[in-house]
């Protein structure tokens, strides 16, 4: 073995030592800034890439809760690990628990994205709550919530009866703004959400699809040094939202529609996200095929039978208010817009 590997072998092995009891995940006593060769230099183990305006990132595949951004935003808490997305790693269980992070300057942004994977759990005894309590849970939410005073910035939250996901962002003024999805998550199924603020709109992704925007013209977000809670909060002790989380991120920056595409198209079961588009949700057909954006038409039967109903049911949609293309009923409803062919 290279001597150069060989030392570095050693160091690997005193740092697992020495790190896999660490309390304080900041304070191991070794750090390896190179990479390690191990069975004859036949594997070399790297560090992850930064990958640019990434400030936060939970794989949850660890022992403990460990950001794997590179900037050591390590939350507090423990973990129950549960079955990866796809098959693949480990995700997180919350069950009226959660993990949280203290503040830290990046989460002041002017421009952010939230992305994770979530899979909703149920039972008898949460189907009993949902039903007594019709209320939103919090999944994600920096600050905190009572009766009479809101900081958020921002939450996202989800009302187990219905399965719409709730954003409320802590503006100006002591005012909060919300908004509330037209998708609705399934229990026993994995989603991809994706919360995007880019200077003064909005947007909430629900695999990959533009679900709904909320504008802030001339108002400022209100942000706050408080902690950031994940997989529920201290305030929600009434919530029994049981759920999985996996691979959540948190950038300073506003990602593009083609990077949450790409992370999200496994979940569309061959149809990729850019093939549809939400235009109103109660509204005439001459509304509906206006509300469609350029290089998309109201969806024709045939569109629908080979993938949009797919989606609509995915997201929750109430399939007979869909309208069709040529077809006069329904005459009000929701129209789903697909993206015209290439020529």
């Amino acid at each position: 073995m290279n001597s150069k590997c060989y030392l570095g072998y050693l160091i690997y092995l005193l740092s697992f030592v020495t790190c896999v009891t660490c309390v304080d995940l900041d304070k191991c006593s070794i750090v390896v800034d190179s990479g390690i060769c191990i069975a004859d230099n036949r594997k070399l183990i790297l560090g992850p890439p930064l990958i640019p305006n990434l400030a936060l990132h939970l794989t949850f595949d660890e022992l403990n809760p460990v950001d794997s951004s590179g900037f050591g935003n390590h939350p507090t808490g423990s973990l129950f690990p549960a079955p990866g997305f796809a098959g693949s790693g480990s995700s997180a269980l919350f069950r009226q628990s959660y993990i949280y992070t203290t503040h830290f300057e990046a989460l002041n942004s002017n421009d952010f994205s939230y992305t994770f994977y979530i899979y909703l759990l149920h039972d008898l005894k949460s189907l009993a709550a949902s039903k007594k309590l019709n209320q939103f849970c919090p999944v994600i939410h920096k600050g905190y919530m009572m009766e009479n005073a809101v900081e958020a910035a921002p939450a996202i939250l989800i009302n187990p009866r219905s399965g719409q996901i709730k954003v409320a962002i802590s503006i100006d003024a002591n005012n909060t703004k919300e908004f509330t999805s037209n998708f609705k998550l399934s229990p026993s199924v994995w989603y991809h959400i994706a919360l995007v603020k880019q200077a003064n709109n909005t947007r909430l992704y629900v695999n990959g699809i533009l679900d709904s925007s909320e504008s802030f013209e001339h108002l400022n977000i209100r942000y706050n040094g408080l902690s950031l809670f994940i997989g529920s909060a201290p305030y929600a002790a009434s919530c029994d939202l049981p759920l999985l989380l996996d691979e959540f991120k948190i950038y300073t920056a506003a990602i593009g529609q083609n990077s949450i595409q790409a992370e999200a198209s496994i979940f569309m079961g061959g149809v990729e996200p850019s093939y549809v588009y939400l235009g109103c949700t109660n509204c005439s057909k001459e509304e509906g095929e206006k509300s469609c954006p350029s290089n998309y038409h109201l969806c024709n039967k045939l569109e629908l039978y080979t993938g949009g109903y797919h989606v609509a049911k995915r997201l929750g949609l109430t399939m007979n208010l869909i309208m069709i293309s040529a077809y006069p009923e329904p005459e009000r409803g929701i129209a789903l817009c697909c993206r015209n062919l290439p020529i």
